[in-house]
């Protein structure tokens, strides 16, 4: 249609314009615009698309007055009507477009979900060895190293360690904890596809998960450690205060001692002797007086000193 009121457009204008001889030399490009039907035709089109057009339409109106109603109607048919319908046809095919593949996406999302759980049937019931509908943690680790159950794992799209974490994040239990509990099938699966309808954040969120336990047991031995650590420290002022009051006992025992020892000399010419014990249970050391029956041992021949010649 568009073509249709181009083409008889180009014909009245090249009839009234192009081949009018009044018009001599008075309009440029005169020929060059609308000399021929395929030039009007060109020429039109460049005023449908609002190209420059109020230059070319003035000097027609100017010399030929009975035209100027011709250029506002032609813009208004071609530029405000069919283009919009043109436009408008393009974009209902585009959304058409987009919704046959939002359609065919949901067609494969569909087909993707039925094989995942026919996959998933097969993985839980090889899973579920003793058929009572639970599955237990150690039913998943006992088939870790089980090449089918592997395989039907890979098959729906997962990995061993994502299907550790959901046991782990669906019982709440810790590592050491949740050996002995339970789930049931339907809600593993359940969980399961829930999962993998938005897979890359599920991934993200699993691994942050399992790094953060990970960080979580390093956390808790330094906790211990550190608890220790205190209770160490926290005895270190009782120790000390202990070790001085000892000091301070084993000082005032030596200078009794010391006390003692010059006293006795002072009061008696008998010589005494400092004894140091080795039974733990008698004291460390003291001034006892000599026995008369015991006298110094008197000093060889070599100790004695020589005199010079």
């Amino acid at each position: 249609m568009l073509v249709l009121i181009l083409y008889f457009a180009a014909v009245f204008l090249t009839i009234f314009v192009g081949k009018e001889d009044s018009y001599d030399d008075e309009i440029e490009d005169r020929d060059e615009l609308w000399g021929t039907i395929p030039r009007s035709m060109f020429t039109l089109f460049g005023i449908m698309t609002l190209d420059e057009w109020p230059r070319i339409a003035r000097d027609i109106i100017h010399l030929q007055p009975w035209l100027s109603p011709f250029f506002p109607l032609y813009i208004m048919v071609t530029s405000f009507g069919i283009m919009n319908v043109v436009i408008g046809v393009i974009c209902e095919n585009c959304l058409s477009l987009v919704k046959e593949q939002n359609e065919q996406l949901a067609d494969n999302e569909s087909e993707r979900q039925l094989r995942l759980r026919e996959a998933l049937q097969l993985l839980f019931s090889r899973l579920d060895e003793d058929s009572d509908g639970l599955v237990t943690y150690a039913d998943l680790i006992h088939c870790k190293d089980d090449l089918a159950t592997l395989d039907l794992i890979k098959l729906s799209d997962s990995t061993f360690r994502e299907l550790q974490e959901l046991f782990r994040i669906m019982t709440g239990q810790e590592r050491d904890d949740r050996e002995n509990e339970t789930i049931t099938v339907h809600e593993f699966t359940s969980a399961f596809l829930r999962m993998k309808d938005h897979s890359l954040s599920s991934l993200d969120l699993l691994t942050l998960l399992g790094g953060s336990r990970d960080v979580k047991a390093i956390m808790s031995k330094v906790e211990r450690k550190l608890e220790r650590l205190a209770k160490c420290l926290s005895l270190y002022p009782t120790f000390r205060e202990a070790l001085k009051g000892e000091i301070s006992a084993l000082a005032t025992r030596e200078r009794h001692e010391k006390e003692l020892f010059l006293s006795s000399q002072l009061s008696s010419d008998q010589p005494a002797y400092f004894i140091i014990h080795d039974d733990e249970n008698a004291p460390m050391g003291g001034f006892f007086p000599a026995p008369h029956t015991h006298a110094p041992p008197a000093a060889a021949d070599d100790d004695l000193p020589t005199t010079p010649q």
